[in-house]
């Protein structure tokens, strides 16, 4: 397990944060998935091959995707004002004086938190299923890079000080070239600066051995029979 886990390639999720850049990687190497959100640019790579999913509008796109729409534009007058609009008559005007009842409400089958109650110990395995599914990705992710760069600053100095002060202990973990963290203290500006840096890795091998294990974990008959219960009350709700 352990041997297959070092051989085979192994996935890598990084990311880059800061003032002007919101970019995510996910690769390895037979594919890879490059995300910018700033930009708003989404490549797909396969291989050697790269596949834009989806491109940023330039501003020549944006002028004819704006001239396209300008035909559902409503008609002006000639000095660039709305024409006025014609005044209903006494016969197309309806009679206000009758106020329509208000329509009963009707149930729409959702939950609600009396639902919820009554589904408690349901809940409550899905929770513990959550913490052991984040032990188990916290123990088999590895952290090939962490650099955090912040510095803090607010409007008030004595708040500032304070922040510092309670950041401190997240230097502790500060162990170059593998983390670097770095936090200081701006008391003139009025705004934080931050830029993030994190790389971490997963072997797919101990991706597919630990999904296997959390899967046969899960409480499946349990979620059956809610999921036939949410439905019956869904149908009843619509039937009314």
């Amino acid at each position: 397990m352990v041997l297959a886990g070092v051989l085979l390639p192994r996935i890598r999720l990084s990311g880059d944060l800061g003032p002007g850049r919101f970019l995510t990687k996910l690769h390895c190497p037979l594919l890879g998935l490059k995300l910018d959100i700033r930009q708003k640019i989404m490549i797909l790579r396969i291989l050697f091959f790269r596949f834009p999913l989806k491109k940023k509008l330039t501003d020549d796109k944006k002028i004819d995707l704006d001239e396209s729409h300008a035909e559902d534009i409503p008609d002006t007058e000639e000095n660039g004002e709305a024409s006025e609009p014609i005044p209903e008559t006494a016969e197309a005007r309806p009679d206000r004086r009758y106020k329509r009842k208000p329509e009963k409400v009707k149930e729409t089958g959702k939950m609600n938190l009396k639902d919820i109650w009554n589904e408690r110990d349901l809940v409550i395995k899905l929770a513990a299923w959550l913490v052991d599914l984040s032990k188990r990705a916290i123990r088999f992710t590895m952290m090939d890079r962490l650099k955090v760069d912040l510095n803090i600053a607010t409007p008030d100095p004595a708040l500032t000080g304070v922040l510092f002060g309670i950041t401190q202990p997240l230097t502790a973990f500060h162990n170059p070239p593998q983390r670097e963290i770095r936090i200081g203290a701006d008391f003139e500006s009025a705004s934080p600066r931050f830029a993030l840096f994190f790389s971490f890795s997963v072997s797919p091998i101990v991706v597919i051995f630990e999904a296997a294990i959390l899967l046969c974990k899960l409480p499946w008959k349990r979620l059956l029979q809610f999921y036939r219960r949410a439905r019956k009350r869904r149908k009843s709700a619509e039937s009314v």
